[in-house]
């Protein structure tokens, strides 16, 4: 078991909580296709990845590229 296991297994699970909760608005929604793009996530993408994976989530590029924002300011800031 690798020290940060634990850490990673909790981040994945407040993601899957975020996903998990019905979408009110369209922040909640690039919120939750945020998370989803969280768990999948491998490192940098090329611009054919990101909308590939964007097509696979049921996501335009456009609203891919905003989840992208908000997890980065999530990145950034910390949760809420």
């Amino acid at each position: 078991m690798h020290p940060t296991d634990d850490v990673i297994a909790e981040i994945d699970a407040r993601l899957q909580q975020i996903i998990d909760r019905e979408p009110q608005d369209r922040l909640d929604y690039l919120e939750s296709l945020a998370a989803r793009i969280g768990l999948r996530w491998k490192g940098s993408e090329t611009k054919q990845e990101q909308e590939d994976l964007a097509a696979q989530l049921g996501a335009t590029p456009e609203d891919y590229a905003d989840a992208k924002k908000i997890g980065g300011i999530y990145r950034e800031i910390g949760p809420r």
